[in-house]
């Protein structure tokens, strides 16, 4: 049986290259042995191809396990970002509630970043410019409608 949700997500991503999730979500995975980047430019990338794309959001279990399977056991960025050291971690569009942070990160005792990747379920902080990690892009039916 169709999932109805999912048609409506799939009908909304920017074209049938983006991956379409039943929750609204569109992702697209770029060739992650052939295109690795600093946070930053994955941004820029993102948004070439789409102008509402920005980096993966992980707001559940679900959306790790999606992001997980698009990875195919790379590491990827995230949308997740801090201002500095010390500040709160954010995704784009919204304060954090879910969590899934490898041990001992985010690090504070060896600074290592205001940026985060995944990779095999779980995330860890990265320095924004000096890492280069794979791109799946992200952005929501909402965003496309906008």
């Amino acid at each position: 049986m169709k999932n109805p949700q999912h048609d409506r997500a799939a009908l909304l991503c920017p074209d049938s290259n983006w991956v379409a999730t039943g929750d609204g979500d569109c992702y697209l995975p770029l060739p992650g042995d052939l295109f690795k980047t600093t946070a930053e430019d994955a941004e820029v990338a993102c948004r070439d191809f789409e102008p509402t794309a920005t980096l993966p959001e992980v707001h559940n279990y679900e959306d790790q396990l999606t992001l997980d399977q698009l990875a195919d056991g790379l590491a990827v960025w995230l949308g997740l970002y801090r201002d500095s050291e010390y500040d709160p971690w954010f995704w784009p569009s919204s304060n954090v509630s879910y969590y899934r942070w490898a041990t001992d990160n985010p690090d504070e005792d060896i600074f290592l970043g205001d940026c985060a990747y995944t990779k095999d379920g779980y995330w860890y902080n990265m320095d924004c410019v000096n890492s280069t990690f794979s791109v799946v892009c992200f952005t929501t039916d909402e965003a496309l409608e906008e």
